[in-house]
């Protein structure tokens, strides 16, 4: 996106194919792409004799899914501000910055004041959901509806940035 950031501005002011739908297309591909990812995985493990299917199981490999489109829209807003060498280089601090966010800390570290403080930062965002979904734990419906609800807030300031910059390169 960062590389071709100007392209694709230039082609939403003289063609009908807008930025959004850019994005639509992208997200696409990338669901796309994430189930060829998934299927192959789950037929190897099937022919192996090392995975079961259930209803949990679907919901599982959903909620991977959906987490690889949320990814990919907060990927899409900072392909968006940053140019490609800014990018680069806060690649793997970035990538850093959000593995914290996917494993809850008071899974694997014992109880203090930090961890119980950093846990509750990770319940504002869906990894935290995905992951107790994920590992099965109790309360499926509450996790699945939290998780559908910090998805979208999480959500809401990243699109809101493309709109801001959409509007300010249209003018």
């Amino acid at each position: 996106i960062a590389s071709n950031r100007s392209f694709y501005f230039l082609q939403s002011k003289i063609s009908q194919y807008s930025i959004w739908k850019y994005l639509v297309s992208q997200l696409i591909t990338q669901l796309v792409l994430n189930l060829v990812i998934t299927a192959v995985l789950v037929i190897t493990a099937c022919l192996l004799n090392t995975f079961s299917f259930d209803s949990l199981t679907w919901i599982i490999l959903g909620v991977v899914n959906l987490f690889g489109i949320y990814v990919s829209i907060i990927g899409f807003t900072l392909g968006i501000i940053f140019d490609r060498v800014a990018i680069d280089a806060g690649a793997t601090p970035l990538m850093f910055l959000l593995a914290m966010f996917i494993v809850p800390w008071n899974i694997f570290l014992p109880a203090s004041s930090m961890v119980r403080f950093m846990t509750r930062i990770q319940k504002l965002f869906p990894s935290y959901y995905a992951y107790q979904i994920i590992q099965q734990n109790s309360h499926l419906l509450k996790n699945l509806s939290i998780f559908t609800v910090s998805f979208v807030l999480t959500l809401i300031p990243f699109l809101l940035i493309i709109a801001v910059r959409l509007i300010r390169n249209n003018n």
